[in-house]
């Protein structure tokens, strides 16, 4: 199975999605995923276009040798999230899946949120920690991740324990919905957009003077971001960073 799109330069300019060889379960999936976003489905859906509802679900015809094609990582990070939620019913108040930010985006989010030594930045969705662990260790800051997932949250804490980072990093188990964000200068988020959309008035209502957010590949979309940056992982991706400034 893939994901795939045709033409698409980023999550912003978006024409449409080809999904290919997926199943029915998939086609509701993504369309939970990427509400607005046309559909283009090949190969077997378990669907027939008359019992498709959906005006922006219509059936590709097959490949072309001519077309280009690329897979595209948040695709793929937003369908399989809208599919844990459509299979499992995933827990209250997640609001993304665990997918790892790769090591050169981690220090990129940081360097781009000009985090400096001392400042108390959040990580919400922190995962295995890494965010956390990087911004304490390598910049000195107070870092503070908040995770939802028991296993994440129990293994990023025995890491930070590991590494001996205990007085300058910790996580909070819990709801990133739930939690106090009044001291941060700097808050990451990889969240898909409807966390950040829930996470909007919380922030707008918290955040000091002067903080700033970077959001990895999804942007908020009530902000205008005071800059944006493109880049490639070297492992064929390309991500796109926001910063906000309050």
């Amino acid at each position: 199975m893939a994901i795939k799109a045709i033409p698409c330069e980023s999550m912003s300019s978006l024409k449409f999605v080809l999904l290919d060889g997926f199943g029915g379960a998939w086609l509701l999936a993504c369309r939970r995923a990427l509400p607005g976003v046309p559909l283009r489905l090949r190969g077997s859906v378990g669907r027939t276009p008359s019992s498709t509802p959906d005006p922006l679900v219509r059936y590709a015809k097959p490949a072309s040798s001519k077309v280009r094609r690329r897979p595209i990582g948040s695709l793929i990070f937003l369908c399989m999230a809208a599919f844990v939620s459509y299979a499992q019913d995933q827990q209250p108040g997640k609001l993304a899946p665990y997918y790892p930010t790769p090591a050169v985006i981690v220090d990129k989010m940081l360097q781009f949120g000009e985090l400096k030594s001392g400042e108390k930045m959040f990580d919400l969705g922190s995962g295995d920690g890494r965010i956390v662990i990087a911004a304490a260790r390598k910049y000195k800051a107070d870092a503070t991740g908040v995770e939802l997932d028991d296993s994440l949250a129990r293994q990023s804490s025995e890491r930070i324990r590991s590494m001996g980072l205990q007085a300058v990093a910790r996580i909070i188990h819990g709801d990133l919905l739930q939690q106090d964000y009044s001291s941060a200068d700097l808050i990451t988020v990889y969240l898909l957009p409807v966390g950040n959309d829930k996470v909007t008035p919380l922030l707008e209502k918290q955040l000091k003077k002067g903080a700033r957010v970077v959001a990895h590949d999804f942007q908020f979309t009530a902000w205008k971001p005071e800059k944006m940056m493109d880049i490639d992982d070297g492992e064929g991706r390309s991500h796109r960073l926001y910063l906000y400034r309050r």
